[in-house]
């Protein structure tokens, strides 16, 4: 028996080890504190820089950026037509305290992600870790014929970030998967309205995707007079080799249905 075969059983070992693990304390722990646990296991078998390249880690992202007109289309139509949209603070209001964040009250601190400066970033949601919101969809038909067959979006939303508005510095929860934005409607003083990843800023162009691992510090500022609106997608990692793929497939299948995530869809529905 060579090597390999040992480090491959050795994986595959570790790999039960951790999926029992979670389903034994999925009920009782904090999804995101058993995420944090994941991804340091995560981080042995991946490696990317700051932005990823949508082609090698989306390929259907380019059907999204060749109809981000029609995309774009039925958001302005959802803003103009839905009385409320909500903020994103107000779907993710789950309650309880998010252990992996110094025992913070996790609803505390997604306010402070989101809303610390008073105004609202509004979210409308599609789809919200592997769950489709049937209603919203129904209002973006097309948006939502073209997503449906797209196995690794696991979130789905209009992010909607108003004039002077900011997203304090934070890091996404989940190694497994990796954020696809695509510009539907941007500030015409690009410069001003950006997001840094790892200190390294990008913009939005409409038209135009680019995707980058939310698990580096982030923020975002929109320091115009003028609305950006965008695509906001969670993709599920595809280029993890099978043993690790099937984990983390597996892991965001019970983090699709924790309490939590259930709790966020009730918020949106």
């Amino acid at each position: 028996m060579n090597n390999y075969i040992y480090i491959f059983i050795i994986i595959v070992l570790v790999i039960i080890f951790i999926y029992f693990m979670i389903c034994r304390y999925l009920k009782d722990a904090n999804v995101l504190y058993l995420m944090n646990l994941y991804n340091q296991f995560l981080e042995y078998f991946t490696y990317n820089t700051e932005f990823v390249n949508v082609k090698e880690y989306f390929s259907d992202g380019e059907q999204l950026d060749k109809n981000y007109e029609l995309i774009r289309e039925e958001c302005i139509n959802v803003m103009d037509n839905v009385d409320k949209i909500p903020a994103f603070h107000e779907v993710t209001k789950v309650g309880g305290s998010n252990k992996w964040r110094n025992n913070v009250e996790w609803d505390n601190d997604q306010r402070y992600i989101s809303f610390s400066d008073n105004i609202r970033w509004e979210t409308f949601f599609l789809k919200i870790y592997g769950n489709w919101i049937t209603e919203n969809c129904k209002l973006c038909p097309n948006t939502y014929k073209l997503m449906k067959n797209m196995k690794n979006i696991k979130t789905a939303f209009f992010s909607i970030l108003p004039p002077g508005k900011k997203l304090n510095p934070h890091v996404g929860p989940f190694k497994g998967i990796l954020r696809y934005h695509l510009g539907l409607i941007v500030p015409k003083e690009k410069d001003k309205c950006f997001i840094l990843v790892n200190g390294k800023k990008k913009t939005w162009k409409e038209g135009e995707s680019f995707m980058f691992d939310d698990t580096y510090l982030h923020e975002v500022k929109n320091n115009t007079n003028e609305t950006r609106v965008i695509l906001f997608l969670d993709i599920i990692r595809n280029e993890l080799f099978y043993p690790i793929r099937l984990i983390n497939n597996s892991v965001f299948n019970l983090i699709e249905k924790s309490e939590q995530v259930q709790i966020m869809k009730r918020n949106i529905e």
